[in-house]
Parts: structure tokens; sequence; C-alpha cells
């Protein structure tokens, strides 16, 4: 089995403490992560504390760490859509 990454790998923005729990939660082992969603609401909230935690800034955070990922998956969308289209007039013509 491989490491789990750490979450701060994809999104450097994160803090540490919420980045401990992530990885907390996703242990390979059942009976090595949270036993409910309860005690894992509690450990975020416990490693939030001090944090910005408003929602302007949850969502400036976000569009900031997954912008360049949407935008680079927009346009592989885009150039397969154009592909299909291209070959569907390709097919017609024939």
């Amino acid at each position: 089995r491989t490491a789990i990454p750490d979450v701060r790998d994809f999104a450097p923005s994160v803090p540490v403490a919420i980045a401990d729990v992530v990885h907390y939660a996703l242990r390979t082992s059942p009976s090595a992560r949270y036993s409910s969603a309860h005690e894992m609401r509690r450990a975020l909230e416990e490693a939030a504390v001090g944090l910005d935690t408003s929602s302007d800034y949850v969502a400036a955070t976000f569009r900031h760490e997954m912008a360049p990922r949407v935008e680079g998956l927009a346009a592989r969308i885009a150039e397969t859509r154009d592909a299909y289209r291209e070959a569907a007039v390709i097919s017609r013509a024939s």
C-alpha cells in the first residue's frame, strides 16, 4: 500500500492541525480512524481554534487553491469536446 500524501502537498495553505485531522481520518485501518463523524467534527473544531473560519475566508482560500486545477481541467474538457465535434463532422462528411 502506498502512503497517504499530505493534504498540504496539494493545498499548502491548509494549517498543519487540520492536515493532521485529515490524515488521521484517512488511515488505512478503520480501527485507527475516528470512530464517528462526531469524533472527527470535534477534532476539526479543536484544530480550528484560532483560525479564521468565516465563510468568506474559506471560500477565498478554496478558490486560491483550486482555481489552477479547475482551469486546467476545463481546458482538457474543452479540448476533448472539440476533438469529438471534429470527429463527428468528419464522420458525417464520409
